[in-house]
C-alpha cells in the first residue's frame, strides 16, 4: 500500500511539474500587473493572443483576484517581450470562446494541460492601449 501511495504521489507531483512548465514554457508569457483597493501592485503571468488588431488575456476561472482587480480598476500596465505598456483592461465574457479557440491554435498541448484546472466557461479579456494613468510599475505579487 504504501509503495502504491508513493506511485501516486510522484505521479501527482510529475503531473504539476508538467503543468507549471507547460504554462511558463508552453508559449508567450505576459505580465500583467493590476492595482489593488490599497494601491498595492499586483503581477500575474498569464498567455495573450491577437485577435484581429486587439491584445486579448483569458481568465479560466472569472473569479481569480486578477480579474477582480482589473474590474474595480482597469487601467492596467503589460509587460511583453520586455516592454512595459498601458491598457485599459475590457472584460468580454461572449469572447471566451473565440479566445480559447485562438489560444489553443497558439499554445497547443501546452493549452490542453491547463484546461484541465479551468473551472468553467472561460472569458475573454480585451486590452486596448491607454495613455491614461495606470498602476504604478512594480513587480510585486
Amino acid at each position: 500500500m504504501r509503495r502504491v501511495l508513493t506511485w501516486l504521489a510522484l505521479a501527482l507531483l510529475a503531473f504539476a511539474a508538467s503543468i507549471w512548465v507547460a504554462s511558463e514554457q508552453g508559449g508567450e508569457v505576459v505580465e500583467l500587473r493590476t492595482t489593488g483597493a490599497a494601491g498595492e501592485v499586483h503581477t500575474t503571468r498569464l498567455w495573450i493572443v491577437e485577435i484581429g488588431p486587439d491584445l486579448w488575456l483569458r481568465a479560466g476561472d472569472p473569479g481569480s483576484g486578477w480579474v477582480q482587480r482589473l474590474e474595480a480598476e482597469p487601467q492596467v500596465e503589460l509587460v511583453r517581450r520586455g516592454r512595459a505598456g498601458r491598457f485599459r483592461a475590457t472584460v468580454v465574457p461572449h469572447m471566451g470562446p473565440e479566445v480559447d479557440r485562438k489560444m489553443a491554435e497558439e499554445y497547443g498541448l501546452a493549452d490542453r494541460l491547463i484546461a484541465v484546472f479551468r473551472t468553467g466557461q472561460s472569458i475573454g479579456i480585451r486590452l486596448d492601449p491607454d495613455a491614461g494613468r495606470g498602476p504604478p510599475s512594480g513587480g510585486e505579487t
